[in-house]
């Protein structure tokens, strides 16, 4: 009696614990909806609220995200977020958007890594851009004055760290300051005068 009743205890353990339904790629498919689509080996993965609006829309093969994916504001038939995979790796443009629809980032992936050019918007203008390489910041970034195209900051990267020139700049779009950096380290710099 004893056993039967540690086998009952397990196996309630066990089906508490495997409510998450994961796909190959390590991604929650708990919700989703699964229909094959006619003519290939793709499934079209769909997941809905309460009042059946769309949460994600998305494609898979052999079990995996494949293709785009859009994420959807929550009570919106708005995107939060477009993505695509190659079997259920991050590959390719990147895009995030407001509540009214507004973009907010648009970038791009590689094997899961950040490449080539970002940039954030706010309000429909560009506050930052740069480059990644590799998943790391690479090159110059720029962060622009609020509401403005004129530039606050523009800072040299090398693999995440700083390296090269800094200057800081004015609403007039004059340098204010400039530093030199090292693998990280700050190695000179000073205050500038008059934009010189």
């Amino acid at each position: 009696m004893k056993n039967l009743y540690l086998i009952f205890s397990f196996l309630a353990i066990f089906y508490a614990c495997g409510d998450k339904v994961a796909s190959p790629d390590g991604y929650n498919l708990e919700g989703f909806e699964l229909t094959d689509i006619v003519g290939s080996e793709m499934k079209r993965a769909q997941k809905r609220d309460e009042k059946e609006k769309l949460l994600v829309d998305g494609t898979m093969k052999n079990g995996k995200r494949h293709g785009t994916w859009v994420e959807y504001h929550e009570g919106k038939q708005i995107p939060k977020n477009i993505n695509n995979y190659i079997d259920g790796v991050a590959n390719g443009p990147h895009f995030e958007f407001g509540n009214y629809g507004q973009l907010e980032l648009s970038s791009s992936y590689a094997n899961n890594e950040l490449v080539g050019h970002f940039a954030k918007y706010n309000g429909g203008r560009m506050t930052e851009e740069g480059n990644y390489k590799n998943g790391k910041l690479e090159g110059v970034f720029k962060k622009y004055y609020r509401g403005s195209e004129k530039v606050q900051q523009e800072l040299t990267y090398k693999q995440d760290k700083l390296d090269g020139t800094v200057i800081y700049y004015n609403e007039n779009g004059e340098a204010t300051m400039k530093f030199m950096y090292k693998d990280g380290a700050k190695i000179g710099g000073e205050e500038v005068v008059n934009g010189k």
